[in-house]
């Protein structure tokens, strides 16, 4: 069966172009020989600016603009000048100076890569393969990277959020707990959530390595330990 063959632009192809794209890199882009895309651009009625390499609009002769404003104004004179339709054309803008390499470069890295690979040149088509393979490299080392920084931070930000809450909720439950003591004249305690000072838990930690209760350096003093060392120092206030 004979192919078919396409004469107009596709609709990737036109947005492609639309979005300023030059004309060798959608040629290489969507694998279409150069003559072949120009004659569709030209079939769209757009022309091709050889100091961009860029298709667009065809744009009107101003004289033809010119023809449609004048009997406007000379030949029906009561019409208000603004009135009527738009000149369809516009002046051609003045070409764009063609983008030097760096500007390419930072313009996207995808498009030097399609310009080189379809340049014709053999020495950019061998750089542009292996800064293809570069590229390649780099994002398979950079995705998972990315994706462990992200997770990191999610997780230091939760933290952050939890050990807020936590000393919120701390002090609440110090200034309920200085409330009872104040109704009841006696200091409360709670095995599950002891309220103390540094020094008190400092006091604590010392008489539990006299003892020889295993005690962590840091954190939250069991419950027990805390009944225990209450149990033996009965006279100390909460602060001692």
């Amino acid at each position: 069966m004979p192919s078919v063959q396409i004469t107009q632009l596709t609709d990737r192809q036109r947005e492609a172009l639309l979005h300023g794209k030059t004309v060798g890199w959608v040629a290489a882009a969507f694998q279409i020989p150069r003559p072949q895309l120009i004659a569709r651009i030209t079939a769209e009625g757009w022309v091709v600016d050889p100091s961009t390499d860029r298709a667009g609009e065809r744009p009107a002769e101003p004289a033809q603009a010119e023809e449609k404003a004048t009997p406007m104004s000379a030949e029906n004179p009561t019409a208000p000048a603004t009135t009527g339709p738009a000149p369809q054309g516009q002046p051609a803008a003045a070409p764009t100076p063609t983008p030097t390499p760096t500007e390419m470069v930072a313009g996207g890295i995808e498009q030097l890569l399609a310009d080189a690979h379809a340049s014709g040149d053999k020495k950019l088509e061998r750089a542009a393969a292996k800064a293809s393979t570069a590229i390649d490299a780099l994002v398979a080392l950079y995705e998972p990277w990315l994706a462990e920084k992200k997770e990191a931070e999610e997780r230091a930000a939760k933290l952050a959020e939890v050990e807020a809450r936590a000393e919120q909720l701390r002090a609440q439950l110090e200034a309920a707990q200085a409330e009872v003591a104040a109704l009841t004249g006696k200091p409360t305690r709670k095995s599950n959530a002891p309220s103390m000072d540094r020094e008190r838990s400092q006091a604590i930690r010392a008489w539990a390595a006299r003892e020889g209760i295993k005690v962590h350096p840091r954190g939250r003093i069991p419950g027990e330990v805390v009944e225990r060392y209450d149990a033996v120092h009965p006279g100390a206030p909460d602060g001692a």
